[in-house]
């Protein structure tokens, strides 16, 4: 529809600049959640009114609390901000960011890799699926095996013990975040080249898709913009 088409033409339109501030996009997409200017990174007022208005993601007229959301990242991963991007990933992801609305509202996060060929880039989005898209089943609010941040996500690397799948036996917890065995985030993927992306892409939006119960919710952000901010897109 209109929306789709004004959505595709905003994006292709937008022209790449010098700055990859991934952790100040995921706080720009947290504001979109929560309907508020809470952070600074860049002017978001174009899809921000108020709880409860119009724009609201979790409401159509009246609340929709069982509506799953979700923040789907493109990017090198090679951040350059002032903010860890795990830090955004895994807040938005274990807290009620939404307690206006009955029930415990959350994002999850889901990364794609492109457009990059260095290890950091590679790690950093490996860890914004880890900690923003796991399935907290020991009620820790952290995945598997972690109990705080890296010290820089662009140089914590995955696999890692005791979820590394060349260390047999994998601890059964890793399927926190998982479940393949693979040794990487189930919602994180990579692509090198266009017919990757696109590949990458459907398997993203499918599992999306899949985890969603009811009518959901989706940001897409890519992280090319300003020193002080990102191009940030919204469509749901």
């Amino acid at each position: 529809g209109s929306n789709m088409s004004s959505f595709l033409t905003a994006l292709q339109d937008e022209p790449a600049y010098n700055g990859t501030p991934t952790g100040e996009a995921l706080n720009e997409a947290w504001d979109y959640y929560i309907q508020s200017n809470v952070h600074s990174g860049c002017d978001n007022s174009a899809y921000v009114q108020s709880p409860g208005s119009i724009k609201d993601p979790w409401y159509d007229g009246d609340p929709v609390p069982c509506r799953d959301s979700f923040v789907l990242l493109i990017s090198d991963g090679e951040w350059n901000g002032s903010v860890d991007p795990v830090r955004p990933a895994r807040d938005s992801h274990v807290d009620d960011i939404r307690p206006d609305i009955d029930g415990t509202q959350v994002l999850s996060h889901f990364s794609v890799y492109s457009f990059g060929y260095d290890a950091a880039g590679e790690n950093s989005m490996q860890q914004i699926g880890m900690y923003g898209g796991f399935d907290d089943y020991d009620g820790n609010k952290w995945p598997y095996d972690r109990s705080g941040y890296p010290a820089d996500s662009r140089t914590a690397t995955l696999p890692a013990s005791p979820c590394d799948p060349d260390s047999l036996p994998m601890n059964d917890n890793c399927k926190e975040w998982d479940t393949n065995g693979d040794g990487l985030p189930d919602t994180y993927y990579q692509a090198s080249e266009g017919d990757q992306l696109e590949t990458s892409l459907i398997q993203a939006i499918s599992e999306i898709l899949r985890r969603a119960s009811s009518g959901t919710a989706g940001s897409v952000l890519a992280t090319t913009g300003e020193v002080k901010g990102a191009n940030y897109q919204a469509y749901f």
